[in-house]
């Protein structure tokens, strides 16, 4: 653990990094108890949020950080699950149309509660001040980190 009285901004950083972890560690159980895979959560998540575009697996694999190998072998099984449903787009057989099914957005749901389970673990012990003061400085910190881009 960083001595905080040593560099509290490197302290702080390690903090930053700690909790992402630790948030990402509990969120991977929430997501296991679906009985899915990590990498199809992933492509479930990244069709809908990218719902009503056409796909190649080739694209999908690149947005993923994936190969596309991979990236056929997630759809398929996904497809087998019930979990979407794939047609060929008529121009270019490379691309599919994949549309969640019922049984993917019933996962998508759960997400988006778990999501809101882990905020509430978090910030449980937070007043409304100290919630505002805390995305203030959060805030400052990106505004910073995007001159930092420029």
């Amino acid at each position: 653990m960083c001595d905080f009285n040593d560099n509290k901004k490197e302290a702080a950083m390690f903090l930053v990094r700690a909790i992402q972890r630790k948030r990402r560690s509990i969120f991977e159980k929430m997501v296991e108890k679906t009985g899915l895979y990590s990498s199809q959560h992933k492509m479930l998540m990244y069709l809908h949020r990218n719902n009503g575009f056409f796909h190649s697996q080739k694209d999908l694999a690149e947005k993923l950080g994936i190969s596309p190998p991979a990236a056929a072998v997630t759809l398929k099984k996904l497809e087998n699950q019930g979990y979407i449903s794939r047609s060929v787009y008529a121009d270019d057989s490379r691309i599919n149309n994949i549309e969640l099914t019922d049984k993917a957005k019933n996962i998508i749901n759960q997400t988006f509660e778990c999501f809101n389970e882990l905020d509430e673990i978090a910030f449980s012990d937070f007043s409304d001040e100290e919630l505002n003061n805390f995305i203030n400085y959060l805030s400052r910190i990106n505004d910073s980190l995007k001159k930092g881009l420029e």
